[in-house]
This record gives structure tokens, C-alpha cells and sequence, in this order.
């Protein structure tokens, strides 16, 4: 009876890993095309999240190069910006018209309005914008790159 018992408690607590261990979504290879929608949707979630960190890092590393007026114009730019992001993508990705993509559409809107807003952050701070586009033009063609993939 013992012996049986140990039987069904190892198996229970075994088949209570495997599925973590295994897990198609969170294990999901992002960098390859998926063709199931919940795994859509969670690459789309993890690239915007990945995304939105270095946005995150860049607005903070830009607020420290930046005099007092400056910091306070970007800090209105930023929570505007912020306000845009959000309303733009659920117009294009309305509430009301939740489906099985309606995650994916809406963290893809995002991620890349992210990207314009990180080109737009580096811009503000590998360029003096009181100087020649060129010399600026310069400057972001010679930065350190890190794209989201």
C-alpha cells in the first residue's frame, strides 16, 4: 500500500514539472517565424518589453546630458509621447474588438512606436541640435547600435 502510495505521489509531483519544464509559449525560439497565435502574442509581448527597457534606459541616460530647462521639456515630451503611444495603439488595436490577435497588434503598435521614440531620444542626445544635421547625421551612423530583434 506504501509502496503504491509513493507510486501516485511521484508521478503527481512529476507531472506537475513537466509542464513548466515544456511550456510551448515561454519556451517559444522569438526569433523565428510562429505560426500559433498564443505564441504570437507572447513574442510580441517579450520584443515590446525588451524594447520599452531600452527606452527606458536611453530617456534616463538623455535626462542626464540635458540642463535643467531642457530635462523639464523632455519630461512633458516624454509623458505626452507616453499618452500618444497608448491612444494610438488602441486605435489601432480598439478594445472593443478584443480577439486572439488583439494582444499581438497592439505590443507590435507599441514596440514600434518605441523604436521612433528611441531614435528620436538618441538623436537629443548624440547630437547638439543647435548644430550643422550633418556633423548629427555623423554622430548616429557612428554610435554604438542595439536593435530589438
Amino acid at each position: 500500500m506504501i509502496w503504491k502510495l509513493s507510486c501516485v505521489l511521484a508521478f503527481v509531483s512529476s507531472a506537475m514539472f513537466i509542464p513548466a519544464l515544456a511550456d510551448p509559449i515561454t519556451n517559444a525560439d522569438c526569433t523565428k517565424p510562429q505560426h500559433a497565435q498564443q505564441i504570437i502574442n507572447h513574442c510580441s509581448s517579450v520584443k515590446f518589453k525588451v524594447t520599452d527597457e531600452r527606452l527606458t534606459a536611453l530617456y534616463e541616460k538623455t535626462l542626464a546630458a540635458m540642463n535643467a530647462d531642457e530635462r523639464s521639456y523632455l519630461k512633458i515630451s516624454q509623458d505626452a509621447w507616453s499618452q500618444y503611444r497608448s491612444a494610438q495603439c488602441a486605435l489601432e488595436a480598439p478594445p472593443g474588438r478584443r480577439g486572439s490577435m488583439w494582444s499581438a497588434v497592439y505590443t507590435t503598435c507599441a514596440r514600434l512606436l518605441t523604436e521612433a521614440r528611441i531614435g528620436q531620444l538618441e538623436t537629443y542626445l548624440y547630437c547638439d541640435l543647435r548644430t550643422d544635421d550633418a556633423k548629427c547625421a555623423e554622430t548616429l551612423a557612428t554610435k554604438p547600435q542595439s536593435k530589438t530583434q
